[in-house]
């Protein structure tokens, strides 16, 4: 369990008792989030939110609550933004288990280019960093080798949070009728504050550049607003105690790759980045040339490809998963560069080394 540092208060964050309320009527929702809730979308001011009561699980113990949080340690101001070219690597929990594997990582990360490490924390039900909020810890802390490593190598870190797999934390949808699926039960309100206190905890043990949120969205195979006592306003919850609870630290999330497929999961991911909930998004591209081109037609169109949405791009083919050769890589890398985003990321760690002659390719500026 940790504590929050008490020799030197920790400043409140300035937002939040300078909002006047309303100055932006026209960009309210249509949902409610909270009774206390008024949406302000001004860059330098966000909405209060008020977390319901509640008694944790026998297996958890949340963390001391304040309204408003403090800020990150680490942070006494938002930060400046000073990368505007960024190239990401999603890994796998497996990508750095030990020493061992963090090390190779580091080594290919840095071989090919690669800037940003969206590194998992969790796996399997168990958490891979010393939490005093997962019910089981794996002994290796990931993220306390991996940060200070990564950022002697220029290398920014942000823990990958698979929100939709916390189900063994208690929260399972499995017992719910209309689902009947192991799935994070985000319609739960004590599920969705444990989720921003996993963010928190993170952010105030390590000096992280940021945390993305990954699955988080419901199953499209079985969501439907309403049915089952399921909403996309519980993903937007949640997604908004994240951002109050980790204060000026970055917040990114993995999301389905466009506007029409991500409703169809509850991820309204676009008023995320309207209501500046999140610092920006990398949507799932992994389809062939054509689609993309469709994709990066409907982000640019939104104002935000380059600066606050990233694509991801797929290393491998599915159905069946085989690696693509590196012409297939770089000619989508173009295509995403050919609408002027220079920042986009890569899917997975697994499939780097396999691509043959990528890592030199990406090494050498190709991108």
């Amino acid at each position: 369990m940790i504590s929050l540092p008490t020799s030197t208060p920790m400043p409140n964050e300035p937002w939040y008792d300078s909002c006047p309320p309303d100055i932006y009527p026209e960009a309210q929702p249509t949902y409610a989030l909270q009774p206390t809730y008024t949406p302000n979308p001004s860059p330098t001011c966000r909405p209060t939110i008020v977390y319901p009561t509640y008694t944790p699980l026998p297996t958890y113990t949340p963390l001391p609550t304040s309204t408003p949080y403090p800020l990150q340690p680490t942070r006494e101001s938002e930060p400046t933004p000073t990368v505007t070219k960024l190239l990401g690597l999603r890994v796998q929990a497996s990508g750095c288990y030990d020493a061992e594997s963090c090390d190779h990582l580091l080594d290919i990360s840095q071989a090919a280019g690669v800037t940003v490490l969206y590194q998992s924390v969790y796996y399997a039900g168990e958490a891979r960093y010393p939490s005093g909020l997962f019910s089981n810890v794996r002994e290796f802390d990931t993220l306390g080798y991996l940060i200070p490593r990564a950022h002697d190598l220029g290398i920014q870190v942000y823990p990958l949070l698979a929100v939709g797999m916390f189900y063994p934390e208690g929260w399972d949808l499995i017992d719910n009728p209309s689902v009947a699926d192991h799935w994070f039960d985000f319609s739960d309100p004590d599920a969705r504050v444990f989720v921003a206190d996993i963010a928190r905890e993170i952010a105030i043990m390590y000096d992280v550049n940021g945390i993305l949120l990954d699955y988080i969205r419901y199953k499209s195979a079985w969501f439907q607003e309403g049915v089952g006592g399921l909403s996309s306003t519980d993903i937007d919850q949640t997604v908004y105690g994240v951002r109050k609870a980790i204060g000026y630290t970055d917040l990114a999330a993995s999301v389905f790759r466009s506007r029409e497929i991500a409703s169809w999961a509850g991820q309204d991911w676009y008023t995320w980045l309207d209501l500046d909930w999140v610092d920006y998004v990398t949507p799932m591209c992994y389809v062939e040339d054509g689609e993309l081109v469709e994709l990066l037609d409907e982000y640019q169109e939104s104002g935000y490809l380059g600066a606050r949405i990233h694509p991801r791009l797929s290393l491998a083919w599915f159905d069946p998963e085989t690696a693509k050769s590196t012409e297939e890589v770089i000619g989508q890398i173009g295509i995403v560069q050919g609408y002027g985003a220079e920042s986009m990321s890569l899917w997975d760690n697994r499939y780097l080394e396999q691509v043959g002659g990528l890592i030199e390719v990406l090494g050498e500026g190709g991108w």
